[in-house]
């Protein structure tokens, strides 16, 4: 049973010294006593009582509401795009991707930006240390300057990986009727089905909307292992195996369906006095 301790009921735990004599003391203390231990001797006072911390966790977690304790975690500030490895090989085996495109989208993934995917322009920081973003696309001339190439080249490549729904261009319609071409900057986006950076499971929902509405490498049979999908009101988007894909797709059209034929229901309900 626990003893008295002033006010308080102490909670009382059973130890060894270290003649082997079986002894009785607060929890708290035999947590100290087994810290100072782990940590070669150092003082209880300037470690962290881990136990202790796991014990005042739990009972935060059992508040009504909820709390919790945080733990930090030192971030790794790495960079990094991901390549979708499974993607990238169906496309290779298939001769869907040349030897030179490869090449070319390996550097352009040094120039995608964190969740967005989109193409932009790095440039050293301060420090000398790393490369920070301008927050500006890239441009075509930019693109050949990084590539090592001519802005000719680096143009009809650009356009044949949109063409082949790798890349993704924004286009200003307004300025396509004005001059019959893309007079500004051409914001590019990479398809996260071939390189993402950033959580896979938190693909940016606009992203996600414009390659599902052109979704070429689909209508040009190239059935990706791992295919993008955005459920109806979801925040983000994710990559899915492509039978659970499909499966999603189904129940959309299916939905889609429903509600056309509920709408073309309700039309052709109305008096003719309405019509």
């Amino acid at each position: 049973m626990p003893e008295r301790s002033g006010f308080f009921m102490a909670r009382m735990v059973q130890g060894k010294s270290k003649s082997g004599k079986v002894v009785r003391m607060p929890a708290k203390v035999f947590d100290a006593v087994y810290v100072m231990k782990r940590r070669g001797g150092k003082d209880p006072e300037k470690v962290v009582n881990l136990p202790l911390v796991d014990r005042e966790e739990a009972k935060a977690q059992a508040m009504t509401p909820r709390h919790t304790i945080v733990k930090v975690r030192e971030k790794n500030r790495a960079r990094f795009t991901q390549l979708i490895n499974e993607n990238v090989e169906y496309l290779v085996e298939r001769r869907y991707l040349s030897t030179a495109e490869l090449g070319f989208l390996s550097v352009l993934a040094t120039a995608v930006e964190m969740h967005s995917n989109a193409l932009v322009e790095r440039i050293p920081d301060d420090e000398g240390e790393g490369y920070v973003s301008t927050g500006q696309y890239l441009t075509v001339t930019q693109i050949a300057r990084k590539v090592g190439c001519s802005v000719r080249w680096a143009n009809r490549m650009v356009n044949e990986l949109i063409r082949k729904g790798i890349l993704y261009e924004l286009v200003d319609t307004e300025s396509l009727k004005a001059h019959g071409r893309a007079v500004e900057e051409r914001p590019l986006f990479m398809n996260p089905e071939i390189f993402f950076a950033g959580d896979k499971n938190r693909i940016n929902a606009t992203l996600c909307r414009i390659v599902l509405n052109a979704d070429h490498l689909e209508r040009k049979g190239m059935k990706l292992p791992w295919k993008l999908w955005l459920k109806e009101d979801a925040e983000y988007g994710r990559l899915y195996r492509r039978k659970t894909y499909l499966k999603y797709r189904e129940q959309a059209r299916e939905k889609a369906q429903v509600k056309r034929s509920a709408k073309k229901g309700r039309k052709s309900a109305k008096p003719e006095s309405q019509k």
